[in-house]
């Protein structure tokens, strides 16, 4: 009986693991579309909008092919509505300044600084509950950054400390994200969060695009197609795995897990974009593999999970 509820325990971590990565390599498109949007002349700001925009319609829209969830009693809904508040806005803050800082250091470097929030999660939740950082743990996380600085390259720009500090948070700002996540899931339906998420940053995007006069309309049927690409294989479902993996693996094995991000952006690069790959770009691709397959083994990180 222990065998089999041990296996069946592994078998959903495995799963959780599984939609984390899948949500990981999805949201590697956001640079491509988002590229060719801003090559469209769609500002920031707007392109912002319209992706959590559509990314909320489309989420409104699996409500209808799918046993709808339960919403949460008045009571409770107010009980949660400082956490959701909190997840939009530090979602909402790590979005803008990430872009933000790209401006200051440059995409490859701010990503670089970014792609270092797992080591936030896991001060979260080495503060915050009683898990113990260890060596496995941290021999991963160490091995991730050391692959994303490979994944840079060596054309490092001057570095900014403006633009660093950004970088650090937006890091920060998304790590509380995933932290709060891992809570919200137990008590929220994860295609109701799902929609809060995207709705309430379509909102905030919204309300910046036309207060600083930058709203815009895409004007052409290949820019719609590309906002609707990127709100719905870039944002929606990604957001959706994400939330739903949460269910099964700590928020530290996800965050580490979130880092295949980034390879999958270098290789639509090299693809779909043609950008040239050096050996160095290759060298770090393995080892950001290597580094998110060796925190599949840590069995501490499970119990942050039981300790919330």
């Amino acid at each position: 009986m222990t065998a089999i509820s041990t296996y069946s325990n592994e078998q959903l971590q495995l799963r959780g693991a599984g939609m984390v990565a899948l949500s990981g390599s999805l949201y590697g498109f956001i640079g491509y579309f988002g590229t060719k949007l801003m090559h469209s002349d769609i500002p920031i700001v707007a392109m912002l909008f319209w992706r959590f925009f559509l990314a909320s319609l489309w989420i409104m829209g699996t409500f209808f092919f799918q046993e709808r969830p339960r919403t949460l009693p008045a009571q409770r809904f107010w009980l949660q509505l400082k956490t959701i508040a909190s997840m939009i806005v530090a979602y909402t803050a790590s979005t803008f300044l990430y872009f933000t800082a790209a401006q200051y250091i440059g995409t490859g470097t701010a990503m670089v600084i970014f792609f270092a929030f797992p080591v936030f999660v896991t001060i979260f939740a080495w503060c915050l509950t009683d898990w113990k950082m260890n060596m496995h743990a941290l021999l991963s996380l160490l091995i991730v950054v050391m692959g994303l600085i490979f994944l840079k390259g060596w054309g490092m720009h001057s570095l900014n400390v403006a633009g660093v500090l950004i970088a650090l948070g937006s890091a920060f700002s998304y790590a509380t994200y995933v932290y709060t996540c891992q809570h919200s899931v137990r008590t929220i339906h994860s295609l109701w969060l799902s929609f809060y998420i995207c709705f309430g940053n379509a909102a905030i995007f919204f309300i910046v695009a036309l207060s600083t006069h930058q709203f815009a309309f895409p004007h052409a049927l290949s820019i719609w197609m590309d906002a609707l690409a990127l709100g719905i294989i870039a944002t929606a479902l990604p957001v959706q795995l994400m939330l739903n993996g949460l269910k099964y693996i700590s928020s530290i094995k996800a965050s580490i897990l979130t880092v295949l991000e980034p390879i999958v952006t270098v290789l639509i690069g090299l693809s779909l974009l043609h950008e040239p790959m050096t050996w160095i770009q290759m060298l770090g691709v393995i080892i950001v593999l290597l580094g998110a397959l060796l925190i599949q083994f840590e069995r501490g990180a499970d119990q942050v999970m039981e300790l919330h």
